[in-house]
């Protein structure tokens, strides 16, 4: 815009008072008899504010005069000319718990400030959406799911106090791989238990659980993306293949109302050069691994919990029996070896069977019936001491081969044997 209008005069002092006029900005020009803007080429006073015009005169006879004017370019409101979005996605697993900020809304101006930006609702998604000043938010509390929907519309309005814009922006879900990456276990309901208590499995729950990595208990491991509770604590075995395969119970687990006693179990870890276990059992059978005594494995730093994240390793849980003996019943023991050397005795009265460096089992040879001693996985050579003679007066010693295996057996002091097949010898 031009502040007011300049007429130009020229004088001359030839009778012949015709003049020409020329002007050093093509912008400029003659119209109806006045100076001014020609052309459709408009001023911008952002770009140009004050403009430097030299207006020349010419006469019939050719001789000219010029003059510098200075042309103030006055501002005007100027509508927007565009607006635009910082970012458009969001994450399908944002936290919506409070609004989300997903990007920030610009605009081309001519004025620097003051602008105002508001939804336009009643067009496509706009009522999921909310603007707090400049950034554009998801409401809270607005569920994402990409399978479901990739995108959502939502049209804006800008104004600048004089002239307003309006522009529609797509928002774009990012996809989440939400394939399971953490193994649960699988102990069971109260339902399914008929226990007084919910073993703690389901996420929920705070259900323990283990990213999935090279570190694991045995050779197979499963992601879910909760626990897996059923009655067997088998409910996360994968197509058909338990995963399992970490623990391998070594020795009956006795309980005696009399006299301590103990049992051995076999860990298998892969995938890690060294590992730490905690476990647990449920004795009293309430439904947690909480009651004093119930952790059987305490790791040197592992310090894990029957609940939580870890983040890596394996979760197993296994339903195992446990012999409750009392004083007037007899039980029979089975012990699997995993050395190549035994060694049964008897301290006092308790019957200890030796699997060095540790002992295998230890219960009161008084409430023991039969001592079942069965081979490895393998076929092997084994050597068992039987040289305490009270052994062989106190109770019947049977060893035998597991599966299709064979099963070499030296006793000392009487001689050997050779089993196969899963057969079994008494001594």
């Amino acid at each position: 815009m031009l502040r007011g209008r300049r007429r130009i005069q020229s004088v001359s002092p030839d009778s012949d008072n015709t003049h020409s006029f020329t002007f050093s900005y093509n912008r400029f020009g003659i119209t109806d008899g006045q100076p001014g803007h020609v052309g459709s080429n408009p001023l911008d006073h952002e770009s140009e504010p004050t403009i430097a015009l030299t207006v020349t005169a010419t006469d019939a006879a050719g001789l000219a005069a010029s003059e510098l004017f200075t042309i103030e370019v006055l501002d005007v409101n100027e509508p927007p000319t565009s607006f635009s979005l910082t970012n458009s996605t969001i994450s399908e697993d944002a936290d919506t718990s409070s609004p989300v900020t997903i990007g920030q809304l610009t605009v081309a101006d001519d004025q620097t400030s003051g602008h105002v930006f508001q939804i336009v609702d009643s067009l496509f998604d706009g009522a999921l959406f909310q603007v707090d000043g400049d950034p554009l938010k998801l409401r809270a509390e607005t569920s994402l799911d990409f399978e479901t929907r990739e995108n959502y519309q939502v049209r804006i309005q800008v104004d600048d106090g004089v002239n307003s814009l309006q522009a529609d922006f797509t928002i774009s879900i990012l996809d989440v791989d939400e394939s399971p990456n953490d193994d649960f276990g699988d102990a069971p309901t109260a339902q399914q238990s008929g226990l007084e208590a919910d073993y703690p499995t389901s996420l929920a729950d705070n259900g323990a659980r283990h990213a999935v990595g090279p570190l694991r208990l045995g050779s197979i491991i499963d992601a879910e993306l909760d626990g897996q509770p059923n009655r067997e604590a088998s409910g996360d075995d994968l197509q058909d293949q338990s995963d399992e395969d970490g623990i391998r119970m070594l020795t009956t687990l006795l309980s005696s109302p009399s006299s301590e006693t103990q049992s051995s179990l076999l860990a298998t870890v892969s995938g890690a050069a060294s590992a730490r276990l905690d476990a647990w059992i449920d004795f009293n059978a309430d439904g947690d691994w909480l009651d004093v005594g119930e952790q059987i494995f305490i790791s040197s730093g592992g310090g894990l919990l029957p609940t939580g994240a870890a983040d890596d390793g394996e979760v197993e849980d296994y339903q195992v029996a446990i012999v409750e003996q009392g004083e007037a019943t007899a039980t029979n023991i089975d012990v699997e070896l995993t050395l190549t050397s035994l060694e049964i005795a008897v301290d006092t009265d308790e019957l200890i069977v030796l699997s060095y460096p540790a002992p295998a089992f230890r219960g009161p040879i008084d409430q023991i019936a039969s001592l079942n001693i069965v081979g490895g996985v393998a076929s092997e050579d084994i050597t068992i001491d039987l040289t305490d003679p009270i052994i062989i007066q106190s109770l019947d010693v049977n060893i035998g081969a597991r599966g299709e295996t064979n099963l070499k057996v030296t006793i000392q002091p009487s001689g050997a044997d050779t089993l196969g097949s899963g057969g079994m010898i008494p001594v």
